[in-house]
């Protein structure tokens, strides 16, 4: 018995993504169409994606990179799953940015982020899904004006330092955030 819980989802408008370097990064942007150039001052912004997990493991997977990005108005999702598509796999990844983007459904984690630093703003993760974020060996963690709503563990911080954590609601959540050997947790 398979339960898709937003019906419909958005039309997809593109295939998972991968990008394993910032040459590849840069690849990605002329293949797809995205602004920018990767500096701080004009980074890749990333607008209106709408990714199906469903058949992967994930809808977007970055890893080893220092570009920077804005992700903006995207929505990530496994259309109907027993929940192990992850939203995005960040890997390594530095100076990357989240605006209004959704993570939906029946997902392993709406975004996790592995040896990196994370900035999310005015973002959904709405579940049921095992952890909104999922955040392991990084610092310099920025989430404000999230919503997590039926996720078994809205945030999760292992080994995770210099964590802010503002104006965000955690609806129907069993665990709202872990911290374990993180430090200078501020919420």
């Amino acid at each position: 018995y398979v339960q898709v819980y937003y019906q419909p989802y958005p039309l997809v408008s593109e295939t998972p993504i991968t990008i394993h370097s910032d040459q590849e990064f840069a690849e990605a942007a002329l293949t797809y169409g995205w602004s920018g150039n990767g500096s701080a001052d004009n980074p890749y912004l990333i607008v209106d994606l709408a990714i199906d997990g469903q058949g992967w493991n994930y809808c977007l997977h970055i890893e080893h990179t220092t570009v920077h990005f804005v992700m903006r108005n995207c929505t990530f999702f496994a259309g109907s799953t027993y929940g192990f598509v992850t939203g995005v796999e960040l890997l390594d990844v530095v100076n990357g940015r989240f605006e209004e983007c959704s993570f939906l459904g029946d997902l392993q984690a709406g975004l996790n982020v592995d040896q990196g630093q994370l900035v999310i703003v005015d973002s959904l993760f709405d579940g049921p899904m095992g952890y909104g974020i999922f955040h392991s060996s990084g610092e310099l963690v920025h989430v404000e004006n999230v919503t997590f709503v039926s996720v078994m563990t809205a945030l999760y911080l292992q080994s995770t330092n210099f964590v802010t954590v503002m104006d965000s609601l955690f609806e129907n959540c069993y665990g709202g955030m872990n911290a374990i050997d993180s430090h200078e947790v501020l919420v």
